[in-house]
């Protein structure tokens, strides 16, 4: 069947619209989505460097105490000079244990421990059948005596709460005689970090070196380090950008080391929702196509069929003409090439 010319040209310019409108959708999206990942990304990397930074100098402020009062007198002198409890040696070593309690509300509890006891603040009954010797913390005070050493986060069997030990060594006369050790709860850290408005569905997660997940909105205190992308992350020693699927959900994520601690603080983000603003601006053009279609539709069928309307009336009388009558005769009203053909 062959196809009139009104409908060649309607074709035509409807085709023009959906390539041109078609092709203006698909590149601004994909100009869109990559704007917003890469505007997403820096500020995360952002986020999480300042996390790390915050997470960083509040250790390094607990440390930093805990090694002023290992280095004190006063510890010197209740090592050297205490024999039984609450005398004068262990109350006054107690005011400064208690002090450093005031000051930093999260921490549980502060104590120092060598080969004979343990001497904790607040006290509670049953210390003396605590073996502190056998403690991870205890070992790792011994073994880096100089400086403050923090232990892998664990659940507080009092409170509850994911906790970790700060523990630096005693020492007397140059000897490692002992060590002191604080206890501090993460509650203020995780509430922080959990109440993290990111946008676009994103979340923040802090794992430690074993992949435990310190702050998940999901999964806190599970063991991820099976997932795959946590064990990209775990092997990761600096910042890094990750796109890998979380349960079979596209999702990139950015992720920031806690030196002294060997955590990883990240967000994750959901990638379609990432993506969401492109979208629904594809939708839009969508939309705005379909209403040009229909009005361009409209308008180019009257505007041709009056404009192909005087060659049908030429084609009837030259039939007419092919017939033998030659006494035809058409009102010529337009100058353009459809007027030159009928005045000819």
């Amino acid at each position: 069947m062959k196809i009139s010319v009104k409908w060649k040209i309607i074709g035509i310019v409807i085709m023009i619209i959906i390539i041109g409108l078609g092709s203006l959708a698909t590149i601004s999206s994909i100009i869109i989505s990559n704007k917003t990942e890469e505007s997403v990304v820096n500020q995360s990397k952002t986020i999480v460097e300042q996390l790390s930074m915050n997470v960083q100098s509040v250790l390094e402020n607990y440390g930093s105490s805990l090694q002023i009062i290992a280095q004190s007198d006063e510890i010197e002198n209740y090592y050297l000079n205490n024999s039984v409890l609450f005398d004068e040696a262990d109350a006054t070593l107690r005011q400064d244990f208690q002090t450093f309690l005031a000051t930093y509300p999260n921490v549980s509890g502060i104590y120092t421990a060598d080969v004979e006891g343990l001497m904790y603040e607040p006290h509670f009954d049953g210390l003396e059948d605590i073996d502190a010797t056998t403690r991870p913390w205890y070992q790792l005070g011994l073994e880096n005596p100089d400086v403050v050493s923090w232990t892998e986060p664990y659940l507080d069997a009092a409170t509850g709460t994911f906790t970790i030990t700060g523990v630096t060594g005693i020492k007397v006369n140059d000897q490692v005689i002992g060590v002191l050790a604080a206890d501090i709860l993460l509650t203020n850290l995780t509430e922080m970090v959990s109440a993290m408005e990111l946008g676009y569905k994103g979340y923040p997660v802090i794992f430690d070196r074993t992949g435990l997940a310190i702050v998940h909105p999901d999964l806190a205190g599970e063991d991820l380090s099976g997932e795959p992308y946590a064990k990209q992350l775990l092997q990761t020693t600096e910042s890094a950008t990750i796109k890998e699927s979380i349960k079979n959900v596209a999702s990139i994520i950015v992720s920031e080391r806690i030196d002294n601690v060997d955590w990883t603080i990240a967000t994750i983000y959901d990638k379609s929702s990432l993506n969401s603003t492109a979208t629904d601006i594809q939708k839009i053009i969508f939309l705005i196509t379909i209403g040009i279609l229909t009005i361009t539709f409209i308008v180019l069928y009257f505007f041709i069929s009056k404009i192909v309307q005087p060659l049908f009336a030429l084609g009837t009388l030259m039939g007419k003409v092919s017939q033998g009558d030659l006494t035809v005769h058409i009102d010529v009203k337009t100058k353009d090439e459809i007027g030159r053909l009928a005045h000819h």
